[in-house]
């Protein structure tokens, strides 16, 4: 199963090594995942399960498409960073699992965009 979503670029732009707040519905900081976005055209695109007709399937994102993130718990939530920097492109934060969540893209450029008013 394929989850699209709007737009071939997230309205918000951060560096290469970018930290978020999350205040999230999770009990568990292993409940929460760091992946990238595959643009296609005007959309973007995460693949969020695979099987085949008489097999099994496989039900989360495939590792390839994850990033690995530091959680630090704080008083109002979680505090999420990158280990490594980040490439060039679209990602996601969202609860293992989930379909929803909140999008980004990552710039080189020393002027990332904190969002579009």
């Amino acid at each position: 199963m394929k989850v699209r979503y709007r737009g071939a670029a997230a309205s918000i732009t951060v560096g290469s090594m970018p930290v978020f707040c999350y205040t999230g519905p999770t009990e568990d900081s292993q409940d929460i995942v760091l992946a990238s976005l595959e643009v296609k055209g005007d959309y973007r695109e995460l693949q969020v399960a695979s099987g085949r007709v008489f097999g099994g399937a496989n039900v989360g994102v495939s590792d390839k498409k994850l990033f690995p993130i530091e959680i630090t718990k704080t008083s109002t939530g979680l505090r999420l960073s990158t280990k490594e920097p980040l490439p060039s492109g679209q990602y996601i934060i969202l609860p293992a699992g989930g379909t929803s969540g909140y999008d980004f893209g990552v710039s080189d450029s020393e002027q990332a965009n904190p969002g579009k008013d």
